[in-house]
């Protein structure tokens, strides 16, 4: 069995290298990296994250033997259940961001929340589920040539 950890759970104040150094001193075998808003930690992926970034990451994991396994988000909020175009569209940048970065830090997975439900007074759990289906459906060419995992969690709802 591996012990993998995600990168909340470390304080927002620690950069990317001490944190892998200290995951891997603790007995981690992998780590989950999230995409969050602009200065939400010092450890934080973004929309804006660049590939020498990433790539610096990647670095980072090898020197410490602490492979990224997974990429989550803060960001869906109600995006992809979402009956307004926008919302939607927004989610679907974030999970081709997740799949994008995944691929190049050599994750096998990503984490996606559904979200939508009470993004409009008339947005039910049924209408969330439709939406947020037909949206990841959309997408399931782009999924299915990445080869990532697809992990969609049932929370914020």
């Amino acid at each position: 069995m591996k012990k993998a950890i995600n990168a909340w759970s470390v304080n927002s104040e620690t950069g990317f290298e001490e944190m892998f150094k200290q995951l891997k001193k603790s007995g981690f075998d992998g780590i989950e990296l999230n995409i969050d808003a602009e200065g939400h930690s010092n450890h934080s992926l973004t929309l804006k994250t660049t590939i020498e970034e990433l790539n610096t990451i990647k670095d980072i994991s090898k020197t410490y033997n602490l492979p990224v396994v997974s990429i989550s988000t803060s960001l869906y909020g109600i995006t992809i259940g979402s009956p307004d175009p926008n919302d939607n569209e927004l989610g679907q940048t974030i999970l081709k961001k997740q799949l994008e970065f995944a691929q190049i830090l050599g994750a096998s997975g990503i984490l996606i929340v559904p979200g939508g439900i009470g993004s409009t007074p008339t947005n039910s759990i049924q209408s969330a589920y439709k939406n947020a289906t037909a949206t990841i459906s959309s997408l399931k060419d782009i999924i299915n040539s990445t080869k990532i995992y697809v992990g969609v969690e049932n929370v914020w709802n």
